[in-house]
């Protein structure tokens, strides 16, 4: 599926995200291919039964794990990467030998029809079925009470609401969620290398990863440099600017835009790179901002 259809999986991405080509390959579908290709090369050894130590209690008898299927797997994809964040859970739970509900996000609605219209063509519906909806369509299939795990990734709050949910049939769960991801600078570091990689990681689907680097913790001695050279490589990766540049991502949508603007223009800190943006776009320029460590910006993803 993956290598037949690229075209229409690269043309979702970008009419949901604006994400590039190049992007779409390797963080979606190649990403996804590695994964897929992972697990049909080990499968015989991930569900062979495994022998372990005897105890006293037990030298008499012939000890193993066995590994058997969960059962019903709920998966709930992720808007920012919405081809990986569905193919790496489905890849490891039909592995597993479990059937799978698919429960693609709303917020990318091409990449979510298109997950509709093809996975049904590849894995039978006794096997795979994909489920479209909104939080309601959500919240009905958590309240069902079918599921025998849950995966799901996103943000913090809805984290909680769908543990709490599991936590009534002690359904178990893995939550993929967001966070701050720090980065420490000290005095020894290769300023340019460390900036050309902190860019990149955040100017890597417009900044919208969850590993994606979101503060610095920077050494005083050589803070003034790392900023220099952070406009120096913003300038080698878009010599031409990023507002009208293919080659740079877009926000999920216009709330989301007009969210983090509002973060902005709250904060009391300095903007030291970029800062302009356009609601309408989706489109906020990567900005760098010198705050203190009790800004409204420290407090939000």
């Amino acid at each position: 599926m993956l290598s037949l259809h690229e075209k229409e999986i690269c043309d979702a991405l970008f009419k949901d995200l604006h994400k590039p080509t190049h992007e779409s390959l390797m963080c979606e579908v190649l990403t996804s291919k590695q994964e897929l290709q992972f697990h049909i090369k080990n499968l015989r050894s991930m569900v062979d039964s495994k022998a372990v130590h005897k105890s006293l209690a037990t030298f008499g008898d012939n000890n193993c794990v066995e590994f058997q299927p969960l059962g019903l797997v709920l998966i709930l994809g992720a808007w920012n990467y919405p081809i990986q964040l569905i193919a790496l859970p489905l890849a490891g739970a039909l592995a597993a030998g479990n059937c799978v509900v698919l429960k693609p996000s709303e917020l990318a609605p091409a990449t979510a029809a298109l997950l509709s219209r093809l996975i049904p063509v590849y894995l039978e519906s006794s096997i795979c079925q994909v489920f479209n909806g909104g939080p309601n369509e959500t919240a009905n299939l958590l309240a069902s009470n079918k599921f025998d795990f849950i995966f799901y990734t996103g943000s913090s709050r809805v984290g909680k609401l769908i543990m709490a949910e599991a936590a009534k049939n002690l359904t178990p769960v893995c939550l993929e969620l967001g966070g701050k991801s720090p980065v420490y600078i000290d005095a020894s570091a290769d300023i340019p290398l460390t900036a050309r990689r902190i860019m990149w990681g955040k100017t890597l689907n417009a900044g919208q990863t969850c590993v994606a680097p979101d503060y610095v913790l920077c050494h005083e001695a050589v803070q003034e440099h790392f900023i220099e050279e952070c406009k120096s490589v913003l300038m080698s990766f878009f010599p031409e600017g990023t507002e009208h540049n293919d080659d740079y991502g877009r926000l999920i949508n216009k709330n989301h835009t007009q969210r983090l603007i509002s973060m902005l223009e709250s904060s009391k800190g300095t903007v030291r790179v970029g800062g302009s943006h356009n609601v309408s776009a989706k489109y906020i320029e990567p900005t760098l901002v010198e705050v203190q460590p009790d800004d409204s910006l420290m407090k939000e993803e």
